[in-house]
């Protein structure tokens, strides 16, 4: 099957379609899972240059991991320069707007479609607008930059196997072959990347319509001496982040 990866400034939300409402439960809660369609396909979109300071993350976290529990991955890839307008970042400055018009162009959808998810139809903006979980995500503390999560996949069989095709900078022929293992410390010394990720479902879940990004591929950038800096910030940083995050749980 052949894959149209649209670059940001290409979006054309016309396209955009919700396009099949099915349910499912999770444990005790009901869910709705929502397909995204772009031009009739599922949408691809290229990212920018980005800063991925926290590396690999996974949920939960490794100190409350079981022998069978259900690890899940994800970057959090951030939209660096957005204080200064994206100036020397207007690859991802395009993302960032791209992102945004998406986001508005799902509320839209979704409220035209509440009746398919809801209990009832409703015609308050408001009411999907506060439901609705924004793909670029804002943390409470202003100086960090805003981000999105991308979830990295693992094969069925073996969870350690990763399914995102990965490639160096240094040679975009030639494909990575990391496990979970081996990406996490990869990253440890490589702070940025270039996604490529996929939009394909929405899911109501307790409340909440949350949209969830896949990666696709990855090129990864060799480190430089400014990373190990970004490294030792990040290391600070992530203390207090990822426990907030992990409050919320995963998706």
């Amino acid at each position: 099957m052949s894959i149209n990866i649209i670059k940001p400034d290409a979006l054309d939300i016309s396209k955009v379609r919700l396009a099949k409402f099915s349910k499912f439960t999770m444990g005790t809660s009901e869910c709705t899972k929502i397909e995204l369609e772009y031009d009739g396909n599922t949408l691809y979109m290229m990212g920018g240059k980005m800063l991925n300071p926290f590396g690999l993350s996974q949920y939960p976290r490794p100190d409350d991991c079981g022998v069978n529990t259900n690890v899940k991955y994800h970057i959090s890839p951030t939209f660096k320069g957005e204080k200064d307008g994206f100036e020397g970042h207007e690859t991802v400055g395009k993302l960032y707007n791209a992102l945004v018009e998406l986001d508005l162009c799902i509320i839209e959808k979704l409220l035209t479609q509440s009746g398919e998810f809801l209990s009832e139809e409703t015609t308050e903006y408001s009411i999907i607008d506060n439901i609705y979980g924004r793909i670029i995500q804002r943390p409470s503390n202003e100086d960090y930059d805003p981000s999105i999560k991308v979830k990295m996949m693992t094969d069925y069989k073996n969870k350690k196997v990763l399914k995102a095709r990965m490639y160096s900078n240094k040679d975009s022929t030639k494909q990575l072959q990391l496990n979970v293992n081996e990406l996490r410390s990869h990253l440890e010394t490589r702070k940025w990347i270039r996604p490529v990720f996929r939009i394909q479902y929405l899911y109501y879940i307790n409340g909440k319509i949350y949209p969830s990004l896949e990666a696709y591929q990855l090129k990864i950038y060799e480190a430089t001496e400014g990373d190990i800096a970004l490294q030792n910030d990040a290391k600070q940083k992530n203390v207090k982040n990822t426990k907030q995050k992990h409050m919320s749980g995963y998706i």
